[in-house]
């Protein structure tokens, strides 16, 4: 079980609560995320992916308002109808919620590919075990090492089909493949 704070549990449930009210497709994408794929550590912020077109955006972020979340950071270029990259959402019990907003052809998909679990006692979406894997490598800090190391070790240990030729590709388009082999034989896969 992930090490949760009530003020983190009572923000997923609102936050899940707004994006089911507004029909947004997401996928958790962080430390929460990891808890379906791996150890679980402790966090202490909501990452999310979401998939919207610039109208999808502004009724979620004007219902993630009504909701008590405030807006306090935009991150990155906008693209020509105005979404940015990133923007983060104080909840409204004081958690930040990391709003990533998919543009690129595997962030859309990763939303896409998402999958429906009981998680904290919530059904939320969360990305596949491959796909939390390849947002981390993409992220690339030391704790998200620490995750995709951990996230493949318990794939291999719990006998669950891991697609490696989809991480193959994607590290290939982005081109990562020297970090993606690294992790592959520091995990012992090759």
């Amino acid at each position: 079980m992930i090490p949760v704070e009530a003020d983190l549990l009572a923000t997923l449930g609102r936050l899940v609560e707004v994006l089911e009210a507004t029909s947004t497709s997401y996928a958790l994408i962080g430390g929460i995320a990891k808890a379906a794929w791996g150890r679980a550590r402790a966090t202490r912020d909501i990452d999310i992916a979401i998939s919207v077109d610039a109208s999808g955006l502004t009724t979620l972020q004007s219902t993630l308002a009504a909701y008590g979340f405030e807006t306090t950071t935009m991150v990155g270029s906008t693209d020509a109808d105005g979404r940015p990259d990133i923007f983060v959402a104080k909840g409204p019990f004081g958690v930040p919620v990391d709003v990533l907003v998919a543009k690129t052809p595997f962030e859309e998909d990763a939303v896409a590919r998402s999958v429906p679990i009981e998680l904290l006692g919530q059904r939320v979406h969360v990305v596949t075990a491959e796909d939390l894997v390849f947002y981390k490598l993409l992220a690339g800090r030391p704790r998200d090492r620490d995750d995709v190391l951990d996230v493949i070790r318990a794939q291999i240990a719990g006998g669950r089909p891991f697609d490696w030729a989809r991480l193959t590709r994607l590290s290939g388009e982005w081109e990562i493949e020297d970090t993606l082999a690294a992790v592959r034989k520091e995990a012992g896969v090759d």
